[in-house]
């Protein structure tokens, strides 16, 4: 609605200038109406009329002055001050009908012909605003058809009708005039829209023309070349001036005319391939598009796109090498080696032609890496590879498994079994002599052994990890008691392969569906009091029964599942601290692997809220500590600080650490092995042991634990020694969680 009307600030100032005109305009009309009135009428109010008239005008005219001292005008404001003012206007106008009486005809008509100049010049000064001039039309000529209505006579009358219908005159004149200007107002945007959309486009063009870097140029139906951007002439590595006006027929390399003929027969031509440059003399690797620019209907050019993929087809061919081909050794990867496993099992499957699988583990490699470096160490994996290579035929697959392990595949050895295995001896300890010959390096003369195991690839074979599990697990098992051997996997081995995935699935599903349990073995204080608990992990297994960590922890680090109970454990201890009657610490027994992990923090942190972590006591190994202490410091002030954990030193005693490194632990308790505790009177030397201790964790500030606590005597003697808290068979044996409290509850406790 026209009430409603959005103003814009060149709306406004168009109104303010064409003002300028129109007030001086209404001024004179005024001062011409009160010279009739007053000397026709002898009516003096017409000055005081004329006085409103020029104070508008005047107030107008201040208005337009403040407006244009603006820098930034309240738009809706002026424009509501402006609309006020000349709605004054138009009434002072309208009303002046009133001075002149229904006798005074010929000034009537002269005033009738002063409102209807005035309605008809504010089409042109208000147009910039329908609310304004609709309203102001109005105001200044309604007043004076109803004054001449009310006259009575016929002729007054009849000026009264024409008085309206030439309001409406105007008013549909004034809508026109309006739609025009809107019309005009947006052409002109529209206009300029255009030029600033045709600048930007040719802003846009010359910018992505001369800076892609993709190579263009434009050329004729001669296949000249008429113009290039920049990149075109780097990619070719010649001048632009070189370039323009180059008659592409006469390149020696032909490959890409086609390509560039097309666009001249409407067709977009393309080009994927090597290009040999005739300018630079270099090969290349290009993608070349070409298409045609058509002007009324002809075409006037060719446009050709160059894309070079030089570096990226380099690129994509050594990705594809590394993703077969091991960087280091240049062997193959263990996919490439997985994949032809599976192709000899189905080719023995079919055609009865055994192969056999070698997998062979470099003999105190990490000795050689420790010693003299990983770059030496990187330097004798490459020699043993190229030692590999030369055993073996073209046809077999040597692949490098990691680290200092090898694979072999002997690809068809034979249609009978025990031929192929005793190949496959063969091959082996032509491996075994080559690999065990000194290699010089730098200086340095290295020489080692290979523990090597051996797989028959037959009819029962099922997959390529199967065979690799087999093939390894013969090879493990010869690293473990006699190294620089052979072993032939059997059907011995097999079965113990068996029962080792059975129980990884059974780990797994034991973690997934929580059939781990706790059992608890209190901690005492002089008074028996319990002071806290250690939690002892047991799998209550479905069809086993209850196993103790001895029967699955050897599983457990063989896949790296140690991470995943160590959660188990923490949610477990979790469960139990917000079940106690009364709080006492509980004792999670932490693996190094877990100690050292940078995720272990954060897990703890997210899991334990900070009224139950003050309840967690982590038991860390002495043994564990000792293999980097410096990070182990860091890491347990870290976890001390932020989660306010406690941390103990268990089996304490039974590693090498120092005096120095013990005092920048910040740890609360000393765990004293159960050895020296359990010959504390059989040996004298472990008495003086856990006096020791107990001394020297006095002397730190740290409280003492002793483990393994099975008769009075024990428990007494270590009271006098000086020991803090106590724990063992003698107070109470690893119990149920429920049986743990029950005790709680009915025994005395003390929280520490």
């Amino acid at each position: 609605m026209f009430w409603k009307e959005d103003i814009s600030k060149q709306q406004l100032d168009n109104l303010f200038e064409r003002a300028k005109i129109s007030l001086l305009s209404l001024i004179i009309l005024a001062f011409a109406l009160t010279y009739p009135i007053y000397f026709h009428e002898q009516n003096s109010t017409v000055f005081v009329w004329l006085g409103y008239i020029l104070l508008v005008a005047c107030a107008r005219v201040y208005l337009n002055y403040r407006y244009s001292k603006e820098k930034n005008p309240d738009i809706r404001l002026y424009f509501n001050l402006f609309f006020a003012l000349a709605l004054l206007h138009a009434i002072g106008f309208s009303f002046a009908a009133f001075f002149i009486s229904s006798q005074n005809l010929h000034d009537l008509i002269f005033y009738i012909f002063i409102i209807a100049g005035i309605s008809a010049g504010a089409i042109s000064s208000l147009l910039f605003s329908k609310r304004i001039l609709i309203f102001y039309e109005i105001v200044l000529i309604v007043p004076v058809a109803i004054r001449l209505l009310f006259l009575g006579q016929d002729f007054y009358i009849m000026m009264g009708v024409i008085l309206f219908l030439y309001l409406g005159f105007i008013l549909h004149l004034s809508l026109q005039t309006y739609k025009m200007f809107v019309d005009l107002v947006q052409l002109q945007k529209g206009y300029e829209q255009k030029q600033k959309d045709l600048s930007v486009q040719s802003q846009r063009f010359f910018y992505l023309f001369n800076n892609i870097p993709i190579g263009l140029f434009f050329y004729d139906r001669r296949l000249k070349l008429t113009y290039c951007n920049d990149f075109f002439a780097k990619i070719l590595q010649v001048s632009k001036e070189k370039l323009i006006g180059l008659d592409m027929n006469q390149l020696r390399d032909k490959r890409i005319l086609p390509a560039l003929k097309k666009p001249f027969m409407k067709q977009n031509g393309n080009y994927r391939g090597r290009y040999h440059s005739t300018l630079s003399s270099k090969e290349y690797f290009i993608e070349l598009y070409t298409t045609y620019i058509e002007v009324g209907g002809e075409i006037i050019e060719g446009l050709g796109v160059v894309i070079d993929l030089t570096e990226l087809k380099d690129y994509q061919e050594r990705i594809e090498h590394l993703a077969y081909y091991d960087e280091l050794t240049g062997l193959a990867k263990r996919s490439v080696l997985f994949e032809s496993i599976d192709l000899a099992i189905k080719k023995v499957k079919r055609y009865k032609i055994y192969s056999v699988l070698i997998y062979m583990d470099i003999d105190d490699f990490k000795e050689i890496n420790d010693s003299l470096g990983h770059n030496i160490g990187d330097l004798f994996l490459q020699k043993i590879a190229k030692r590999i290579s030369r055993v073996i035929r073209d046809v077999d697959i040597a692949a490098r498994m990691g680290g200092d392990e090898f694979a072999i595949l002997l690809f068809e050895v034979s249609q009978d079994k025990n031929r192929a295995l005793i190949e496959g001896m063969k091959v082996a300890n032509r491996l075994a002599e080559a690999i065990s010959k000194p290699v010089v390096i730098e200086d340095h003369t290295i020489q080692t052994s290979v523990s090597i195991g051996i797989a028959l690839i037959d009819e029962s074979s099922q997959d390529a990890f199967e065979m690799i599990k087999f093939a390894d697990s013969a090879m493990y098992k010869i690293k473990r008691t006699h190294k620089n051997s052979i072993q032939i996997f059997d059907e011995a081995m097999k079965k113990q392969i068996d029962n080792l995935y059975t129980m990884k699935e059974d780990l797994e599903y034991a973690l997934q569906n929580h059939e781990f349990i706790l059992h608890i073995q209190p901690q005492f204080d002089h008074n028996k009091s319990i002071v806290g608990a250690e939690a002892l992990l047991r799998w209550q297994h479905p069809q086993k029964g209850l196993l103790y960590p001895g029967d699955f922890f050897p599983v457990v680090e063989e896949f790296g599942m140690m991470t995943q109970l160590t959660e188990e454990v923490l949610y477990l201890a979790k469960q139990l601290i917000q079940k106690l009657p009364k709080k006492v610490r509980i004792a999670v027994n932490i693996s190094g692997r877990d100690i050292y992990s940078e995720q272990f923090e954060t897990f703890l942190s997210s899991y334990f809220d900070k009224e139950l972590i003050c309840w967690l006591d982590l038991e860390i190994t002495e043994q564990v500590l000792i293999q980097d202490v410096n990070k182990a410091i860091d890491l347990i002030t870290r976890i001390k600080k932020e989660l306010a954990v406690a941390v103990s030193i268990d089996d304490f005693g039974t590693g090498y650490s120092s005096l120095q490194y013990l005092k920048r632990l910040p740890v609360d308790f000393l765990k004293i092995d159960r050895s020296f505790v359990q010959d504390l009177f059989k040996d004298k030397n472990d008495y003086v042991i856990v006096a020791t201790i107990v001394n020297m964790a006095k002397s730190l500030g740290l409280k003492t634990i002793a483990e393994g606590v099975e008769t009075k005597e024990q428990f007494e003697e270590l009271q006098k020694i000086g020991v803090d808290f106590f724990q063992g068979y003698y107070l109470a044996k690893p119990m149920p969680e429920d049986s743990f409290i029950e005790l709680l509850q009915t025994s005395g406790s003390v929280v520490h």
